[in-house]
């Protein structure tokens, strides 16, 4: 279960290179969506191509450098 609750949540629809960082996530954020990564609580979404893979970036005031945490889906195999 993933609580929410006093955090921003902004997905970014287009599919995203899996292999950017931190550096490169934050152009997007800064280029793309016009926002501003120095807003405390505010978690960025971003898929792969396939939508199996999400990064979600963030910047915490209670964390001294920006996180960015990797969640990968495995595809079932049909049997």
């Amino acid at each position: 279960m993933l609580s929410l609750s006093g955090y921003r949540l902004v997905l970014w629809n287009s599919a995203t290179d899996m292999r950017l960082s931190f550096n490169g996530l934050s152009g997007l954020v800064i280029n793309e969506m016009k926002e501003d990564t120095f807003q405390y609580g505010t978690l960025y979404a971003f898929f792969n191509h396939r939508r199996t893979q999400v990064k979600i970036l963030l910047l915490c005031k209670h964390l001294h450098n920006p996180s960015i945490f990797t969640w990968v889906r495995r595809p079932l195999k049909n049997k």
